[in-house]
């Protein structure tokens, strides 16, 4: 049965349109099951459900599942919000309860419904969320008011946590990186000492990523940096990889080490090619490297906030159009990119890669350093197009992106090149 079939034969009046302004209130729904019950949460877009405080609420186990777990997804992924005709505990942000009119999805386009008669019908249990006027707000003021707040509370943090010590490795690494002219045979050195390096960096040399096809021909750590990767990609790979190697990551969620390797490494690649594209005057070598540490604060989160980390990458989940700063922010008061600058800023990193870190989220980062933080925010935009990274709060209109239109499918063009190698390509 179409849904809207389903409204007529409950006698709920409707109005039919192709499409809405953002002015109408559109609903969505989350999923929660315990041994006992499935409950379908109803909120509106810019709500944030956090499922910790739902089961304070209930006092239930509830876990975070997907529609598709259920079955309850249609034939082009439609989902239907109605969960009396399921038989499922349904729930409604208190904040609906206040819109005189609602929007629904339908099958094609959506329905306009007087709140009052869908509440009725629906017997929705009231629930308080995170109310999307205060998400407005925090939008609004999203780089004011989280940098002052993130500031202030990683002032506090070496009385919490012990800083982490730049592993053996790395130390090296960065001295080495320090000499205006390359060494080869000080770069062999470092990898070779460290058996992780050295099977990294083997396993790279022969991924069709970053080498030609008959990469099998590659033996020797020198014949990887010499003949494959080259000097300054190894240097950065490795760099990246000693550094959050000393921070114990889980491996669970989309912010588990995996994940966070593979989208970093991207990350540094992408950043690099669009800077070549737009031929701006920066070190290449440092906006690489910073595209591969822009995420480096939820290392330190994965190791020294547990299990508050779980929660985070649970209510991530929970709000996949809500961006995952202010999901940080609401729990943590501050953010993973003002954790990684803190830690950076340790460990006496340069100031461009310290400024991309902290602001690769802002699309207009007012810094001395624009090029790096901006185009690592390119980066991390258009990755996320293709499902890695975070939501951005951006239009794709790409004048708002502060790019023309060739430059913006030019963009597209390598970043789905780059996608395609990596998912073709099981190293990575």
């Amino acid at each position: 049965m179409l849904f809207k079939d389903y409204l007529k034969t409950n006698h709920i009046e409707y109005q039919e349109v192709e499409r809405i302004d953002s002015t109408i209130p559109l609903l969505q729904s989350r999923f929660c099951k315990s041994p006992m019950s499935i409950a379908m949460i109803l909120l509106l877009k810019d709500e944030m459900f956090l499922p910790t405080d739902f089961r304070g609420l209930t006092r239930i186990d509830y876990k975070l599942i997907s529609p598709e777990e259920i079955c309850l997804v249609q034939p082009g992924g439609y989902l239907p919000l109605a969960p009396k005709a399921f038989g499922l505990v349904g729930y409604v942000s208190s904040t609906v309860q206040e819109q005189p009119f609602i929007a629904i999805e339908l099958e094609q386009g959506y329905a306009l419904i007087a709140q009052k008669d869908w509440l009725k019908y629906a017997q929705l249990q009231s629930l308080h969320v995170y109310q999307g006027h205060e998400i407005h707000w925090l939008l609004d003021h999203n780089e004011n008011v989280i940098s002052v707040f993130s500031q202030r509370v990683i002032q506090r943090l070496p009385s919490i946590v012990d800083f982490p010590p730049l592993p053996i490795s790395a130390e090296r690494l960065i001295h080495l990186k320090s000499h205006p002219s390359p060494n080869i045979e000080v770069l062999t050195d470092i990898i070779t000492h460290d058996p992780l390096l050295t099977a990294q960096i083997m396993l790279w040399a022969r991924s069709p990523l970053y080498g030609p096809i008959r990469t099998h021909q590659v033996h020797t750590v020198r014949q990887a940096i010499t003949q494959v990767l080259g000097y300054d990609l190894v240097m950065n790979l490795c760099l990246s990889l000693s550094l959050k190697r000393v921070l114990h990551h889980p491996e669970f969620g989309r912010l588990g080490w995996r994940r966070q390797s593979q989208q970093a490494n991207l990350t540094g690649r992408l950043a690099k090619q669009i800077a070549i594209e737009q031929q701006l005057s920066i070190d290449l070598n440092l906006l690489e490297l910073s595209g591969m540490l822009c995420d480096i604060g939820y290392f330190v989160l994965g190791q020294y906030f547990q299990p508050h980390f779980a929660t985070l990458v649970e209510d991530i989940e929970a709000n996949p159009t809500i961006d995952p700063c202010l999901i940080e922010f609401n729990q943590f008061h501050f953010t993973h990119q003002h954790l990684g600058a803190w830690l950076l800023k340790g460990w006496n990193f340069p100031y461009e890669v310290i400024t991309a870190v902290q602001w690769h989220h802002s699309i207009q980062p007012t810094t001395f350093h624009d090029e790096y933080p901006y185009t690592v925010f390119l980066a991390r935009y258009f990755l996320t197009k293709h499902g890695y990274g975070d939501e951005f709060k951006v239009t794709d209109d790409h004048m708002q992106l502060g790019i023309n239109e060739e430059e913006h499918n030019l963009i597209e063009k390598i970043s789905t090149h780059l996608i395609e190698r990596t998912q073709n390509d099981p190293s990575c």
